[in-house]
This record gives C-alpha cells, sequence and structure tokens, in this order.
C-alpha cells in the first residue's frame, strides 16, 4: 500500500497529519500501539521541518507512506535548508533537565521508538524516514 500527502510546512498542519496517518494506517491493518509511534515520531519530524527547513518562506511537506506486512515506512520531504538531523549528537539523557542543553530530545525520541531511520539528500530535498516493524497478531 501506497499513500502520500502534501501538507503546509506549519504547525496547523499537524492534526490533519495525524488524522492522515491514522486513517491510512487504519486501513492498512495497523495495530493502535503502532499508529501511536508512527503518529508521535512523525510529529516530531513534522514539527522541526515547519519550524527550521524554511526559515520566513512558505513550505511544504509531502508525507508518504508504505506499508508491507513486516514493516511501516514513513517518508518526510521538504525542500528546506540541506539538514540532516541524525548528525546532531544524542543529548546527554542524565542531565538534570536545567543542565540540559535545548534541543535534540525530538531526535532522540524518534530513534528509540523506530526501528529504523534513514536521512537522505537528493534533487535538492531532504528525505527523511522511519520504519517500524509490524506487530505481529496472535491467532
Amino acid at each position: 500500500m501506497l499513500a502520500s500527502r502534501i501538507f503546509p510546512a506549519e504547525i496547523q498542519s499537524l492534526t490533519d497529519l495525524a488524522d492522515f496517518l491514522e486513517e491510512t494506517l487504519e486501513k492498512a491493518g495497523a495495530e493502535p500501539k503502532e499508529i501511536f509511534d508512527i503518529q508521535l515520531a512523525a510529529d516530531e519530524i513534522f514539527t522541526n521541518i515547519s519550524s527550521y527547513a524554511y526559515g520566513e518562506e512558505q513550505g511544504v511537506v509531502e508525507v508518504m507512506v508504505k506499508c508491507s506486512e513486516e514493516e511501516i515506512s514513513i517518508a518526510l520531504i521538504d525542500s528546506g535548508k540541506p539538514f540532516n538531523p541524525l548528525c546532531l549528537p544524542p543529548p546527554d539523557i542524565t542531565l538534570g533537565i536545567d543542565e540540559r542543553k535545548i534541543g535534540g530530545l525530538g531526535i532522540y525520541l524518534v530513534r528509540e521508538m523506530m526501528d529504523g531511520v534513514s536521512y537522505l539528500r537528493e534533487n535538492g530535498k531532504n528525505i527523511l524516514a522511519i520504519e517500524k516493524r509490524r506487530v505481529k497478531k496472535r491467532e
């Protein structure tokens, strides 16, 4: 299954993104926990794109969903500034909240929740993909 949709790169689009993912993944037979985890990870990535990729310009984010029996894959694609969030060092979560630097927790959360995260810059676009292995249903 493949579905895709283009969203304005603005925080107000988060509800539409969550609805799109829920509807698409439910049709693919995803479990509620899978849907929740993917929505949360996509929300974090989309928020970063909306906040930083385009600066003062208007931009869009294309969200592509692929589902198989083994895996759910989501790609978030923007044509904003080149940026690979996977190059950031992981945050030091042993520090207290007052001692910790701002930023970095979102991509850390995405890496922890997903089974795969990859970045590619191709044809002037940032492509951040997340993968989640499917929960095997008990019979």
